[in-house]
């Protein structure tokens, strides 16, 4: 596959603003001693068919602990940093400031820093999936197990199942992924065209189920410090 990283431009972006609400400084917290960031940065520099790693951010506390462990920083304008701002945005705003350079990238490897438990080939992996099955894009997943309601007032119904005497015979036949959020990979022609990190035809890549937790809360990054230190341990 070094061949695939010599023909292909595979950038990988990493958002991380820096005006979180619910946890404020979330992407500069210190997990296993170090930024939060520089877990999904590190990640990503040790991948082998990564070309480039950049950061995403309107913060130049955040950008400055990005150059410090070795990505490149884009900042990002204030508008594309709004609480419900959709990371498309800013994926879409790094890939206009690349080609603005005649630096085109074929693939996005769209990485979160609040996700950052990743095995060591996690992130190649997802990339060689991606690429030998001609994917328009892939999202890492767990497999899930479970049923599924949702609630609208007095009305509740099932979201993955059906009500039958067979219900719990069909649903474990089924195959059923939960999107973790950690990886995603995507044609960067997808992403400027749809505008959206799912393309047309979409793969899925198998994760740890470490690897679903997302660093939201001070529970997440106390849970994150466990999986951390006894995976470090364990290598």
């Amino acid at each position: 596959m070094e061949g695939v990283k010599r023909g292909l431009n595979v950038v990988s972006i990493i958002p991380a603003r820096g005006n979180s609400v619910v946890m404020p400084g979330k992407n500069l917290r210190t997990l296993h001693g170090r930024p939060l960031l520089s877990w999904t940065v590190e990640q990503s520099l040790n991948s082998k068919l990564v070309s480039r790693t950049i950061v995403s951010t309107n913060d130049e506390n955040i950008a400055d602990v990005a150059r410090v462990h070795g990505a490149e920083v884009i900042m990002r304008p204030e508008e594309l940093c709004k609480d419900h701002s959709p990371s498309e945005e800013a994926l879409l705003h790094v890939v206009e400031e690349l080609e603005k350079k005649g630096e085109a990238a074929d693939v996005i490897v769209f990485l979160q820093c609040t996700s950052p438990i990743r095995r060591k080939n996690d992130i190649d992996n997802a990339i060689k999936k991606f690429l030998e099955n001609d994917y328009d894009s892939l999202f890492s997943c767990g497999r899930g197990d479970h049923i599924l309601w949702q609630v609208n007032g007095k009305d509740i119904k099932p979201l993955n199942d059906k009500i039958s005497e067979e219900r719990f015979k069909e649903f474990f036949m089924k195959t059923q992924v939960v999107e973790n959020g950690s990886i995603y990979v995507m044609k960067t022609s997808s992403l400027k065209t749809r505008k959206n990190r799912h393309g047309e035809k979409i793969g899925v890549y198998d994760m740890s189920k470490e690897s679903a937790l997302e660093v939201d809360d001070e529970f997440d990054l106390w849970m994150a410090e466990k999986i951390m230190r006894g995976w470090l341990n364990n290598e």
